[in-house]
């Protein structure tokens, strides 16, 4: 088989991947080709057979995915929260990209949070009120690689008020949105 109908197959079946169309399996030929240069195409074999070898994640990649898709959620509820304000500071055009249902997506991004943070065993770091208290809650845990330990100590640094302030917004009835301090000299 030449090179390039290899690369048609390896094509097409990458492309039923993407559609969702399900994949024949076929037998894998134990015979190699020969090229035109005499070296065996080895590869072809493997690309005719039906089973893939699946990887396994080590548990540190795992916590590393887990902290970033926290810090992605973080970051959903923060534009949510910045898309209100600038609605209701008077930026009211097509392309601020307000929807009206910020609310609702800060609190459901919230209790997001929160349970994937329950689940780790992680609030109890978002609790901590200092960096110090930070760093000596995940010292305590022997078992956190150290990479690991890092990020969360800086995603807990990011993203620990707002952690704070909708824990306690989620206890209430109410969702509301937090209020800045005004660093600006008011006029009146």
């Amino acid at each position: 088989m030449s090179r390039l109908k290899v690369f048609t197959n390896l094509a097409n079946r990458m492309y039923k991947k993407v559609v969702g169309e399900k994949e024949k399996t076929t037998q894998a030929t134990p015979e190699g080709t020969k090229d035109a240069d005499g070296s065996y195409g080895k590869m072809e074999s493997v690309f005719h057979t039906g089973s893939e070898k699946g990887t396994v994640k080590s548990q540190k990649s795992v916590l590393l995915d887990d902290i970033e898709r926290i810090r992605t959620d973080f970051q959903l509820y923060n534009g949510a929260k910045n898309r209100i304000r600038l609605h209701d500071g008077g930026i009211k055009d097509s392309g601020s990209g307000y929807k009206g249902n910020e609310k609702e997506i800060m609190k459901t991004l919230a209790e997001k949070i929160t349970a994937q943070l329950e689940q780790k065993g992680w609030t109890t770091y978002f609790e901590a009120t200092t960096y110090h208290q930070i760093e000596s809650l995940t010292q305590k845990d022997k078992s956190m690689p150290k990479d690991v330990r890092n990020k969360l100590i800086e995603l807990c640094k990011e993203y620990g008020s707002d952690f704070q302030y909708f824990k306690k917004e989620l206890q209430k009835e109410e969702f509301k949105l937090e209020e800045e301090p005004s660093t600006i000299p008011s006029f009146q």
